[in-house]
């Protein structure tokens, strides 16, 4: 039901794209700074992870200044996890938790009365393909525990970003808030009796630079 959802809200831009007139596309990559915000256990601690982000951007003119645009891809989100040390003022980073999906976020995008700035807000949908944790100190091998996030990640995004004309081609540079809208936990309570099972959503910023290219006529 989900894919057939995602597939008649693409309809509109797809059904654009034959036209070519006022339609881009380019590439794009860039840097996630991940985490996640939720349940955790007593004295760990959710922190910000790097990972990147990157694939094709698509975009269409639908009015004047409002463009309908996609951008399929991957990114690399999750957290490291800190554990309070008593005596310690900062948290001790002790795992480093990757979640590898493959996205398609649907957005709106509206240059502003100021040409070269515009702003933007839509919805990432993420399929996720794997995910493990490995030990940061100990450099460990990695461990797979892809079974405690669900398949399906829906984020809300806003965004502000610039364009700079390098001759035709136009480079785009965006920073992106990203905000998880569903429980990704599937782990179960370490004590069902006396706990409910953990909850969390993935949030973070991301920073991304693309070469935009008209393909007008």
């Amino acid at each position: 039901m989900f894919k057939y959802i995602l597939a008649i809200a693409m309809m509109p831009l797809l059904s654009a794209l034959p036209a070519f007139s006022d339609t881009n596309i380019g590439l794009y990559a860039g840097n996630n700074s991940a985490n996640l915000s939720g349940d955790a256990p007593s004295r760990w601690r959710y922190m910000s992870k790097n990972g990147l982000v990157g694939g094709l951007l698509l975009e269409h003119k639908i009015a004047t200044d409002v463009w309908l645009c996609t951008s399929p891809g991957f990114s690399v989100k999750g957290t490291k996890i800190g554990v309070d040390i008593p005596g310690e003022r900062d948290p001790k980073d002790s795992l480093s938790v990757n979640i590898n999906y493959v996205s398609l976020p649907l957005l709106v995008k509206i240059v502003t009365k100021y040409p070269n700035v515009f702003v933007s807000a839509g919805f990432d949908f993420s399929w996720r393909q794997n995910a493990f944790y490995k030990q940061i100190e100990n450099g460990g091998d990695k461990v797979d525990i892809s079974d405690g996030f669900d398949d399906v990640n829906i984020s809300a995004l806003f965004g502000v970003g610039f364009l700079f004309s390098v001759g035709r081609p136009l480079l785009q540079i965006e920073l992106r808030y990203m905000q998880g809208l569903l429980n990704i936990s599937t782990f179960e309570a370490m004590n069902p009796e006396e706990q409910l099972p953990p909850q969390f959503k993935t949030k973070g910023v991301q920073v991304s630079v693309g070469l935009v290219y008209p393909l007008s006529r």
